[in-house]
């Protein structure tokens, strides 16, 4: 069960406050990474400045709300799977 909703703004702060690197996977619409707070790259085969900015692909939020796959890699390099209502208890 979900414990509330997965922002960009809540993964950030869990990313600085653990030190760790958080890749968010939702598939058809694209992914972020965060590292240290801040998101660092969009994936998408187009130009990044029109990644968010034009019909067809969505902007960072809209990505999180669609994820369905969380990637976590601690500060020893481990990653982690987690699905979202995983992520989302990982949040509270």
């Amino acid at each position: 069960m979900e414990e509330g909703p997965i922002t960009i703004n809540k993964l950030c702060r869990f990313s600085q406050k653990n030190g760790t690197l958080i890749t968010v996977a939702a598939p058809l619409f694209g992914s972020l990474i965060i590292l240290d707070g801040k998101v660092l790259g969009k994936g998408s085969a187009v130009d990044a400045e029109k990644v968010g900015q034009s019909p067809g692909f969505p902007p960072n939020d809209e990505i999180v709300q669609k994820a369905s796959r969380f990637w976590i890699m601690d500060s020893k390099g481990i990653r982690k799977l987690h699905d979202r209502a995983e992520m989302a208890n990982l949040l509270t």
